[in-house]
């Protein structure tokens, strides 16, 4: 699940047209995001959060690294 989010997420910028490769510090940054939201996601479906689809989105929104900032802001 995490791969095909992190493969989505990079070819979403890229589609952006602000990139045409990554550095590695994006390339981490993209990775730790991924792995962060699966988790979360899974932890929400298994009920272990008790917060609405509204409050995981924001804690999406609100989480994302900085050096991604400028490509999905």
């Amino acid at each position: 699940m995490t791969e095909i989010n992190c493969a989505a997420l990079k070819k979403q910028i890229l589609l952006s047209g602000k990139r045409e490769q990554f550095i590695l510090q994006e390339e981490l940054c993209i990775r730790l995001y991924c792995l962060g939201t699966v988790s979360l996601t899974c932890e929400w479906i298994l009920g272990i959060h008790d917060a609405t689809a509204g409050e995981i989105a924001d804690a999406y929104y609100n989480s994302l690294p900085a050096p991604l900032h400028r490509y999905l802001l």
